[in-house]
């Protein structure tokens, strides 16, 4: 098929995926429609794991190998790579549901969205993640955002597999996945996305099966190096777009307070590396400084050590030498 007439390119990445998840992801794709083309990015894996992709190759599924980059960077040699009007994503060890294709482009077309964003179900239990997103109202990316109540808390900005984007607007904007990120590059592509976009639109319907069966995945890894930079620099991509919408600030604020500092913590002690030097650095950094400063006496505490301190209690690590870290 000519690329003038692709409707899209699904784009997934590849590393070293079970082959027994590896071929249920491939099941859900034997209805892929043929005006649609599916890119899966061998980022290095393995000589094994990459001949057992290969063999998935058919006229519209094509296999790329490079050298390991990460998955940002598989991602992006996907965007360089893909044809068609609309780019859409897709993990190698989740699964699509009838009419992913079709739907999802459907609709952008319908609404002419540079961004949509859809529902995704969690599997294996079945449940349907819904956005806090008004559905089916057309918005620059940033108003949609602020119409949100839980933006940071739902995870809403995260998840591009929900996500069907122009492929024209991305190019237009020269938008890519960042490289230096290990966790949460697709929460800071995502919300690029919607602060350049004038037409965003959520729907409330689901088309992609999200599954956490799989342990060894990077964003449910016991413990995930370089966690911390990559917090850091989302925080400040997340500072640049809320700007200063006081709701936006606030809700920011207390994601980084009462899940990111958790969950933090958690890492450093499952990497063994939570010794006094590295905890004093992780509460002086801005994020929890600012968050802790602009929450103040309302959530709930009255000042930074106090606030501090009650974290820790909430994070169950409160036997830490938590005064001598804030002054």
């Amino acid at each position: 098929m000519s690329e003038k007439a692709r409707l899209c390119t699904i784009i997934m990445p590849y590393y070293n995926t079970d082959p027994a998840v590896f071929s249920r992801c491939m099941q859900s794709f034997q209805s892929l429609p043929p005006e649609a083309l599916l890119l899966i990015i061998d980022d290095g894996s393995d000589a094994a794991h990459a001949a057992f992709s290969d063999a998935f190759a058919r006229e519209n599924v094509r296999i790329l190998h490079q050298k390991n980059g990460g998955v940002s960077a598989a991602r992006n040699t996907g965007l360089q790579q893909a044809e068609g009007k609309y780019i859409l994503f897709a993990d190698s060890d989740d699964c699509i549901k009838d009419g992913f294709v079709q739907n999802l482009c459907r609709q952008a077309d319908a609404y002419r969205a540079e961004v949509l964003i859809a529902d995704i179900t969690i599997m294996p239990d079945g449940c349907t993640d819904t956005t806090g997103y008004p559905k089916e109202t057309v918005l620059p990316g940033r108003e949609l955002a602020a119409k949100n109540p839980r933006l940071f808390a739902g995870f809403d900005l995260c998840y591009s597999v929900r996500m069907c984007f122009d492929r024209t607007f991305l190019q237009k904007n020269r938008l890519r996945f960042r490289e230096d990120m290990t966790i949460s590059e697709d929460m800071v592509f995502n919300m690029q996305a919607l602060a350049l976009s004038q037409r965003a639109v959520a729907i409330g319907e689901s088309y992609y099966e999200y599954w956490l069966d799989t342990p060894d995945s990077a964003t449910r890894a016991p413990y995930k190096p370089g966690y911390f930079d990559s917090l850091e620099k989302q925080y400040e991509a997340c500072r640049a777009f809320v700007g200063e919408n006081e709701a936006l600030r606030r809700q920011l604020a207390a994601f980084y307070m009462d899940f990111a500092f958790y969950e933090l913590v958690r890492n450093e002690k499952a990497g063994e590396c939570l010794g006094y030097e590295r905890y004093r650095a992780l509460c002086e950094s801005p994020m929890f400084r600012e968050s802790i400063l602009l929450l103040g006496k309302d959530h709930p505490c009255e000042n930074q050590k106090a606030q501090l301190l009650y974290r820790l209690r909430h994070a169950r690590q409160y036997r830490l030498p938590y005064v001598a870290a804030i002054k």
